[in-house]
């Protein structure tokens, strides 16, 4: 009798603007096993992916991505759910609140100590609180320097900044580059392609 195991490997690269789209813990990996409509999902992306269509491709990985997040949280432990919906929670209010979400106003939202705070981000994403909301903030500067119409001060008003210098101090900090060329960046790449 000859037994066979088959293998198959699936490689995506998934890029997403929204970090609250899938929020998986960062905790010790978990074998998760794709069932039959799992390996479909796969093998349909793939198949999309070779024809250049884009959009099927990413509704079907969606759906992937759906069923991977239902299967892993039923594998999760009461403590790491609830750790991963406080972090959601966490997360939303910041992204919701984002020109004056501090560490503070979040986890007063909470109703927890800011270090239990801390603790929570550095578990779930390896960073601290202030790191991440300074990010999130900084994901939205770009977002508007590269399609709004609103000025540098205008930008930095609407993310909560004290002024224009101090958003373009942390925002060149951030970037490496300051605020009006990373505009013009973003402009020469909309219209040189």
């Amino acid at each position: 009798m000859e037994v066979h195991n088959n293998w198959n490997f699936w490689w995506f690269e998934f890029r997403c603007q929204d970090s609250s789209f899938l929020s998986f813990p960062l905790e010790e990996p978990q074998e998760i096993r794709i069932n039959d409509k799992g390996f479909y999902l796969c093998e349909e992306t793939l198949d999309c992916l070779k024809q250049k269509d884009a959009k099927t491709a990413s509704c079907l990985f969606s759906s992937l991505l759906c069923l991977l997040t239902k299967e892993y949280t039923g594998m999760q432990t009461p403590e790491a759910r609830n750790r991963a919906g406080m972090f959601r929670m966490a997360e939303q209010y910041i992204l919701q609140n984002l020109p004056t979400a501090t560490v503070k106003s979040t986890a007063q939202y909470l109703n927890v100590s800011e270090r239990t705070l801390l603790n929570l981000f550095q578990f779930m994403l390896g960073m601290p609180t202030v790191e991440y909301i300074q990010k999130r903030k900084i994901d939205e500067a770009c977002r508007q320097l590269s399609f709004g119409e609103n000025t540098i001060g205008e930008i930095a008003e609407d993310l909560g900044y004290a002024d224009q210098f101090v958003f373009s101090k942390a925002f060149s900090k951030y970037m490496g580059i300051s605020p009006s060329k990373y505009r013009k960046q973003e402009y020469l790449l909309k219209y040189t392609v």
